[in-house]
């Protein structure tokens, strides 16, 4: 086995446990709707061999690992990741890596601040200088504007074991300063990110039903996706109150279309 890991160019638990996608209760809701694999209809026995030999990929599958919310993560009661090292042999197969690669470069920004990060891409470092600029804040744009910086690093580090690093950083020296000054909403928004960092799935659904009925959405329809996605997937990990109920309903109203929508409506379908 060490020489298939090494050739694989795995070397850590965690490079490991980053190949663990789903329980079998995480997926099922979602494969019962389709059609069964039978002796009459044998799907799954010539499509798979089909689709290996063309090179192809399951698309769903490699969306729904690298969601920014760790949807299938918790639907399956797993524990959080910790925070691995790129695989470049596996990055090649298998993008989630890239994710990790893009959370590991995040934390060793965020840890080492005067360096420079040659590795970081201009989006990336852009957004991190903004971060860290938190007291040119003065406005209500401007904090927006700073959310937005740190909302797009907090994607893959939030998912790929980076949570600790990134609300250590938020919660120290002047951007907590900065911080305190800021408009509510947007201190309820880093909040809210935190939560989904510990996985805290109780505060989850209380923060979020509270936001979602707030006027979030409104000002940023990103991030109400973000929160809708993480709510209801708290919600599934329990019998339904009336707000959890609430959040169902604005499931069914949602015009987008993803594979974590599916997936989240077919858990939906199966509570019901």
């Amino acid at each position: 086995m060490r020489a298939e890991l090494d050739y694989l160019d795995i070397g850590t638990p965690a490079q490991l446990l980053a190949f663990r996608i789903a329980s079998r209760s995480a997926y099922a809701p979602l494969l019962e709707t389709g059609r069964p694999n039978t002796d009459y209809f044998p799907m799954l026995e010539f499509g798979a061999a089909r689709a290996r030999f063309l090179d192809g990929w399951d698309r769903t599958t490699i969306q729904l690992v690298r969601d920014p919310v760790p949807v299938l993560e918790i639907l399956s009661g797993f524990a959080p990741p910790s925070l691995a090292q790129y695989s470049v042999q596996s990055g090649h197969h298998y993008e989630r890596f890239l994710d990790i690669q893009r959370a590991v470069r995040f934390a060793d920004a965020l840890a080492s601040p005067g360096a420079a990060h040659d590795s970081l891409s201009p989006a990336d470092e852009a957004n991190l200088l903004r971060v860290r600029d938190a007291r040119s804040n003065t406005s209500a744009e401007s904090w927006n504007e700073w959310f937005s910086a740190l909302f797009m690093l907090s994607k893959p580090m939030l998912a790929n074991g980076g949570a600790a690093v990134l609300e250590r950083f938020i919660r120290s020296g002047s951007v907590a300063q900065s911080l305190r000054n800021a408009p509510p909403e947007i201190r309820d928004k880093v909040e809210f990110l935190f939560l989904v960092g510990k996985r805290d799935l109780d505060r989850i659904r209380a923060e979020g039903t509270r936001l979602l009925e707030s006027s979030v959405g409104e000002i940023d329809r990103g991030f109400n996706a973000y929160l809708l996605v993480a709510t209801t997937t708290a919600c599934l990990t329990t019998t339904p109150d009336a707000s959890c109920l609430r959040v169902f309903a604005q499931l069914d109203q949602a015009r987008r279309e993803s594979p974590v929508i599916d997936l989240l409506r077919a858990h939906r379908a199966a509570h019901h």
